[in-house]
């Protein structure tokens, strides 16, 4: 993985920068082209980084780059996140939930959510389960999103009897219910 940093003086003098990271835990930073960089007063220069996550465990890492210059002593310590997906789901939430409709009314999208691992990124497949507890009402389908948000899933459904309509949704061993 790369990403490309410009790094601006605008002071009115030439300066040199050293930079360095430091990462907050076990995983590795990313690791700058040059440890030093020398910029004309009113200019600017790149900066490439690279990041070889093969290998880490799932989860978040971060950290920061710090970029010091030698004449003035400035320090900017700018953050970095990355995060190695998970294939285990760790939250289910609910993003909307239609709670009015007619006994036997369609409620297209009644219910969106979204399942992420415990990074916060979503986990697009298997699709998460819904289905009916009390009530009387049905589920329709179950369908992807993505277009309007990465990981949202809409599910349909057919509303019962009068009353409360209780749904559950479940993806990897998460569950919650939705009236």
């Amino acid at each position: 993985l790369s990403h490309r940093l410009t790094i601006s003086n605008i002071g009115s003098a030439a300066e040199t920068y050293t930079i360095s990271t430091q990462p907050f835990g076990s995983g590795p930073p990313p690791q700058p082209s040059q440890s030093t960089v020398s910029i004309p007063p009113r200019a600017a220069r790149a900066v490439d980084f690279t990041l070889s996550p093969q290998g880490l465990a799932p989860g978040e890492y971060q950290g920061f780059v710090w970029i010091r210059g030698s004449r003035t002593g400035a320090d900017i310590h700018v953050p970095y996140w990355y995060a190695v997906a998970s294939d285990q789901p760790e939250y289910l939430n609910i993003v909307w939930s239609d709670d009015t409709g007619r006994s036997g009314g369609l409620l297209r999208g009644g219910i969106g959510l979204r399942v992420t691992d415990s990074a916060g990124i979503p986990i697009l497949s298997p699709a998460p389960t819904v289905t009916a507890v009390s009530g009387g009402g049905g589920v329709v389908s179950v369908f992807p999103t993505f277009d309007i948000a990465p990981g949202l899933f809409e599910a349909t459904i057919r509303l019962g009897a009068p009353g409360l309509n209780t749904f559950r949704v479940e993806a990897g061993g998460l569950s919650r219910e939705v009236t």
